[in-house]
């Protein structure tokens, strides 16, 4: 007797990975149907050849989890079948796209500005040359010692030779690395960089210095008799006498060893010490004064107060939120003569400004608003001197973020330097965006993408740095009142309005933010051994998955409702802010039909049975496929779930909606399935449509050549022959997809240009790598051609651009598929849709019919998911097939219109019409 189980129960140990076999299935009461090429229906052992070839295989090879097999019609898989949209009115300022960490950030990547030397390198290399090397004799000829060698008749056995400066074999540059040099890291490699250049790479050995003890620790591993070249200030900047002493060790010791010793110091003159410049002869390494001829420095001039100097450069530096080395030089440079490297030493350590490893900065403050004063109240030349300054932060800060680039035109737009006419446009577009963006992390202030982003953070001192008149500017006080409010309401905290922000902004942000709809987030809903799961939108597959549908969502929380239990209440589920994350919604125990419902999306998951004229419905790792047989030639059939997609602006097509899931053929048509039906056909179609294609080889080419009327009537013919074999009645009706109905499957909840998640290069249009690995078109069409028949590459739109000389179409799947589970969306023939091209033809009868993907004669930028063509019904050419469609009604795809662009005239090849979008695409 059967007990109380069924073929469900065996499926879910499949989906549990519990071996299955024919034992197992017998205690179901479940036996193999004899004769049917799957007996191994109840197994999880290795897939077969063919199983492998349908598409079960990762992109690697290896073979993906077993198939779930039910040939049997009580049983129904839960799939989603039904979608609904809600309408929701979002404010125009919704439309703004917020700025995202990258667009905040400091790119650490960035191309580098260009540092100036601190002395000419043509300079410097003279002098390098002349204390690191020793005098040999040359290849030029001392004449005045040979005459007077001659003259005094003395007998010649080499020929006197003119000493020139070469280099030491070997020399070794001891690099400071300590706090006291941080401000010169960049001169230090620099210098390094150009040594080796003009000494050789081999003959100059590096020893970095990081304090007093790697000072003491260096003498035993420098070389007894090479020179010795300090890079360093040896404490003439902090005044340290532990610094001092460790270098004085130093030089004595190797003094004693017999090696040469030079020191190259970015400190003035008169802080260095006596001692030391006897032990380490010194030159200053700044542009003034010049390097000595011979040796270093003796004399030392008497110290002079520079407080000044270092005053007007923090004066002229005060618009920049972040300086470095760079930008610091050329501005020191800008004061002439009366700022040195010193200046530059004492502005990155000054009391007033913070500093880092890398940049330092002015402190917010009573300091700083000083300085911004004194530099909008400058006359005449030194009014010109900020100019430029202005002008090099500018361009200094154009690879930082824009919140940098932002704060440092308020503030030269503060000191005069700048008006609000010329703000760059991303900036212009900066403030509305980093309004967006504080919106959306005010909604979560929990979420990781607001506290990495640290927008919210950084907003109140920004605020705090601005003077009160730009706090009250007509341009910028909505900006900061509101972006106070919001970062307020993200931190949680109280927050005390500064002078001269408005009052009225800053309550109206704040009560605003309280009841602000937060944006919708993607999800993808999935199955995992008999888990509902519903995880962040993204590229990776789930092992061991099969995906349903894609969902949206924006408030944290969602409905689960059961579609057809009484008994289960709904249950609200919290949806956690981290991408990337698998939220369990339900276990499936047993097939059960429920609802998900979000403030935005309704999915309405139902038990979907075999179809009628299906033979097999399998499950793998890119959904559910029916499989149905005709003449001994096998049909796929991947199911679609319902959803929206947003088009790009080349067709009547703006939004569309797919309420009801349907049925697409896994390829397109091959040659071999159109001659199967045509065989099985009754009454016989005419003999032109037997093979109509006109390309020959394997079965497994789309079948092309044939016009929309005879495609339509192929998709008919395709029910009737399943009918007259079936004993059942209905459902098994077959047609060509609708235009929306097409681009919903290729696109696969993807909005780029390939379903791969990747658009098309900007500078080509003509060739893609991202398309060469998911289709066939005329920049690979030439590749491993199986046609007896292929096209002459000069022949073809008389274009040279082609990278073969003979180009033709390829048996189907022998690319990637989409997410799908669909091959050949994009390239190798043209489809056929049901569609009419309204913007062609006078009446209905003679209208064009709308062809979707692409072919391999065609370029790169015209096989994307978006690009559509027109067609006279009538017309046959090479590359024109179709695809097969099946279930859900034509009313169920809703579409809105916009005005449709005008057509190609009749027969013509369908022209690309790509428009692109401002900013990529």
């Amino acid at each position: 007797m059967r007990g109380d189980v069924g073929r469900a129960d065996l499926l879910q140990l499949v989906l549990k990975g519990q071996r299955a076999d024919l034992a197992t299935a017998g205690l179901f009461g479940l036996e193999p149907e004899e004769g049917d090429s799957s007996s191994r229906k109840f197994q999880s052992g290795p897939l077969d050849a063919e199983e492998k070839k349908s598409g079960l295989e990762d992109e690697k090879g290896n073979a993906s989890e077993p198939e779930l097999d039910s040939d049997y019609p009580r049983y129904a898989f839960p799939l989603v079948t039904q979608t609904t949209m809600r309408k929701h009115n979002h404010r125009p300022e919704d439309q703004i796209e917020p700025l995202e960490d990258a667009d905040l950030s400091v790119p650490w990547g960035r191309f580098e500005q260009p540092l100036p030397p601190l002395c000419p390198w043509p300079r410097l290399s003279l002098w390098l040359r002349q204390a690191l090397g020793h005098r040999a004799p040359g290849r030029r000829l001392d004449m005045r010692r040979l005459m007077r060698q001659v003259g005094r008749g003395e007998v010649l056995h080499d020929l006197p030779k003119l000493e020139r400066d070469v280099w030491h074999p070997l020399v070794v540059l001891l690099w400071d690395r300590s706090a006291e040099m941080v401000s010169f890291q960049r001169d230090l490699k620099d210098l390094t960089v150009h040594l080796r250049r003009i000494s050789g790479l081999g003959s100059v050995k590096v020893e970095e210095l990081r304090g007093n003890e790697d000072v003491i620790a260096v003498s035993h591993r420098i070389p007894e008799g090479i020179p010795v070249l300090a890079v360093s200030a040896m404490g003439a900047f902090t005044g340290s006498a532990k610094t001092r002493a460790a270098w004085s060790r130093l030089g004595e010791h190797l003094q004693k060893r017999g090696n040469s010793l030079t020191r190259l110091s970015p400190a003035p003159r008169e802080r260095w010490e006596a001692d030391l410049c006897r032990l380490w002869p010194s030159t200053v390494w700044d542009r003034r004064p010049r390097p000595p001829r011979r040796g270093g420095l003796s004399s030392l001039p008497p110290c002079e107060d520079r407080g000044h100097v270092v005053e007007d450069l923090l004066v002229l530096l005060s618009p920049a939120p972040r300086i470095e080395p760079p930008l610091l030089r050329k501005a020191r440079l800008c004061l002439g003569d009366r700022a040195d490297a010193g200046t530059e030493w004492e502005a990155w350590h000054h009391a007033d400004c913070w500093g880092s490893l890398d940049s330092f900065g002015i402190r917010a403050g009573e300091p700083y608003a000083k300085r911004l004063q004194e530099l909008s109240s400058l006359k005449d030349g030194q009014r010109e001197m900020a100019c430029t300054v202005a002008r090099e932060i500018a361009v200094h800060l154009m690879n930082c973020g824009l919140a940098i680039r932002l704060e440092a035109a308020l503030r030269m737009i503060a000191a005069g330097l700048m008006d609000w006419d010329e703000f760059d446009e991303a900036l212009q577009h900066a403030i509305p965006g980093m309004l967006k963006r504080m919106r959306r992390d005010a909604l979560r202030p929990n979420g990781e993408a607001g506290k990495r982003g640290g927008l919210a953070d950084w907003f109140p001192g920004f605020v705090d740095r601005l003077s009160p008149e730009m706090r009250d500017h007509p341009e910028l006080k909505d900006f900061v009142a509101r972006g106070a409010a919001l970062s307020a309401y993200f931190r949680e905290e109280d927050y005390t309005v500064p002078e001269g922000m408005s009052d009225d902004l800053y309550a109206a942000e704040t009560h605003a933010a309280g009841g602000r709809e937060p944006e919708p987030v993607d999800y993808e809903l999935i199955l995992r051994g008999g888990e509902l799961l519903l995880r962040h939108l993204s590229r990776e597959r789930v092992q061991g998955a099969v995906p349903l549908a894609f969902f949206r969502a924006a408030k944290p929380s969602l409905f689960l409702r059961p579609g057809d239990r009484a008994e289960f209440r709904a249950e609200r589920l919290q949806i956690p802010d981290r991408p990337g994350s698998n939220i369990p919604l339900i276990r499936l125990d047993r097939p059960c039909a429920l609802r998900l419902e979000s403030d935005f999306q309704t999915l309405s998951l139902s038990l979907l049975e075999r179809p009628p004229w299906a033979e097999r419905l399998v499950m793998d790792r890119h959904g559910v496929r029916a499989e149905f047989t005709i003449g001994g030639v096998r049909f796929v059939m991947r199911w679609i779930p319902p959803g929206r997609w947003c088009g790009e602006e080349e067709g009547p097509l703006e939004n569309a909606q797919v309420t009801e899931g349907f049925w697409l053929g896994e390829t397109q048509v091959t040659q071999a399935q159109w001659r199967a039906v045509i065989k099985a056909s009754t009454p016989r179609p005419q003999a032109a449509d037997h093979d109509p294609s006109h390309f020959q080889g394997p079965d497994e080419l789309p079948v092309e050549s044939v016009d929309w009327e005879t495609s339509r009537n192929f998709c008919k013919a395709v029910g009737e022959v399943l009918l007259e074999e079936s004993d059942r009645s209905g459902g098994f009706e077959f047609r060509l997809p609708s235009e929306v109905e097409w681009e919903h499957a290729c696109r696969a909840g993807t909005g780029t240009d390939f379903y791969t998640g990747e658009n098309l290069d900007t500078d080509s249009d003509t060739f893609s790598e991202a398309l060469d690995s998911i289709a066939w078109y005329a920049g690979n069409a030439g590749i491993d051609l199986e046609v007896e028949n292929p096209d002459k590459a000069s022949d073809l739109l008389k274009m040279d651009w082609y990278r073969q000389k003979q180009l033709g179409i390829h048996a189907v799947k022998q690319k990637l598929p989409n997410p799908w589970g669909l091959y050949d969306m994009l390239g190798n023939v043209w489809e056929w849709t049901g569609t009419l091209d309204n913007a062609s033809g006078t009446t209905k009868e003679n209208a064009g019919r709308v062809v979707r993907g692409g072919s391999w004669s065609f370029p790169a930028g015209n096989c994307r998911a978006a690009i559509r063509g027109g067609h006279h019904p009538g017309l046959r050419f090479r590359y024109l097939g179709l695809r097969l469609a099946a279930g859900q009604p034509p009313e169920a795809v809703r579409v809105e219109r916009k005005k449709a662009g005008r057509a190609e005239a009749e027969g013509r090849r369908p022209a690309r019409t790509r428009r692109r979008r401002k900013g990529g695409r």
